[in-house]
């Protein structure tokens, strides 16, 4: 039996780890029906599959699995017909490996529709800018400094954080635990004020090299200058969250991502108070966030897809979009030039990277555009950073994958692809 995807498991285990305090949901469906997959229940796990992709149709891989239960089940037409529908989202899923798929091997159609998924999936575009020779970095935020020309990395793994010099040498930040420091994940410079604003956690397995309270934590004010922390911020009870992105107005009020707690949490900078700001049964798991240019809306990348939220009145909507257009599976997403900008590495078999191009009242994707899929440097690339016209990607992130033992440890440092940083032209 083959053909369920490493991510499946690494997303597995986050969706444990985050709290959930609402209904069954999609994800749950899905999860549930290759539980009966694996126990080779295959009519369980065909109305498991239905109803998962009836629940959010536009999900890659709740066709992708439905396809395969229809044939277990011996249902070669709607096997075939769910992958001609999925050769045009623009992802290839390894058909002839997946031995789920045995009894439509020899279909007739089964070739064409493979070749025009491959057509779309593998069409890397971006440019390797500097290559970082710590390769158990295990990075996962990426930020820009713009007053020296820097870029900051994040490490999940050494709870620290690395300057990338213009030259392409690099030199610690902060330190290894320096500080108490957490593992870091998502990361913003504030040029005006000289900070560097970073969202700390512990999520085992990864973060386990310096063993912490697990759910516990932290979002850092740090003086560029003087390489200190000089602002943590964390709730009231410290084991129920999981900081992830965050994003900074102009006024500098930070907005931090809680994947456990399915929630936003605000620091006010004039008032200096930190509150949860925002929390919704359409919000589960929230990942990557960024604001419009006019500070209207926020935008958070979660389970189900796009959440806009109104800064004002806090009102929310998930951003609809066209068919065969997925919006989940992402998570670095920035707002350029009136669309958004999304990583999504976790929506199918290759990770890319997406223009969604907004209508005017920004409620909606009119067009999906992929500017990059497949590269071969990418290991589960996570987050960028705009500059100008182009998207700097931290390009290898190894976070899914058999990187890790149970203990946390890494299993084969020396199979690791470099640590990278990637540029791409996001004008094409």
């Amino acid at each position: 039996m083959g053909g369920i995807p490493l991510r499946t498991f690494f997303w597995g285990f986050v969706f444990l780890f985050v709290s959930f305090s609402f209904s069954q949901t999609p994800s749950d469906l899905y999860k549930a029906s290759l539980e009966r997959y694996a126990a080779h229940d295959n009519a369980g796990y065909l109305g498991l599959a239905e109803k998962a992709k009836n629940a959010d149709p536009e999900r890659p891989d709740f066709i992708y699995n439905l396809a395969r239960a229809y044939a277990v089940n011996g249902n070669k037409v709607q096997c075939i017909e769910r992958l001609e529908d999925l050769s045009v989202f623009g992802f290839d899923y390894d058909v002839m490996h997946d031995s789920g798929f045995a009894n439509v091997w020899n279909h007739s159609l089964l070739p064409g529709i493979l070749e025009k998924a491959k057509e779309k999936a593998h069409h890397p575009a971006s440019a390797l800018l500097f290559e970082i020779h710590e390769n158990d970095l295990i990075p996962e935020g990426i930020t820009y400094n713009p007053r020296t020309g820097d870029f900051f990395l994040s490490s999940v793994y050494k709870r620290k954080i690395i300057t990338v010099h213009p030259d392409g040498s690099t030199e610690d930040f902060i330190p290894e635990q320096s500080d108490g420091l957490l593992s870091i994940y998502g990361m913003k410079v504030d040029a005006p004020r000289n900070q560097l604003w970073a969202a700390g956690s512990m999520l085992p397995p990864v973060s386990v090299k310096y063993p912490a309270e697990e759910g516990h934590s932290e979002l850092y004010k740090i003086d560029i200058d003087s390489k200190s922390i000089v602002g943590r911020y964390s709730p009231g009870e410290t084991n129920q969250h999981m900081f992830n992105d965050l994003t900074i107005l102009g006024n500098g009020d930070v907005f931090v991502t809680d994947m456990r707690e399915n929630a936003l949490y605000k620091l006010d900078q004039q008032a200096g108070t930190f509150i949860k700001w925002f929390q919704s049964p359409d919000m589960i798991a929230p990942n990557g966030i960024t604001h419009s240019f006019d500070q209207r809306y926020l935008f958070v990348a979660c389970q189900a897809g796009i959440l806009r939220i109104a800064l004002d009145d806090r009102t929310s909507l998930r951003l609809s979009s066209p068919p065969k257009t997925p919006l989940n599976g992402i998570d670095g997403l920035y707002f350029y030039n009136n669309d958004l900008i999304a990583i999504q590495p976790f929506a199918g078999p290759q990770a890319r990277v997406m223009k969604f191009e907004l209508n005017k009242t920004m409620d909606a994707v009119r067009r999906g555009i992929i500017l990059e899929s497949d590269n071969p440097l990418y290991d589960t690339p996570t987050t960028g950073t705009i500059v100008g016209n182009e998207l700097y990607i931290n390009g290898a992130s190894h976070l899914v994958g058999n990187h890790f033992g149970k203990d946390g440890t890494l299993t084969d440092p020396a199979s690791l692809k470099p640590t990278c940083i990637l540029q791409l032209q996001l004008d094409q």
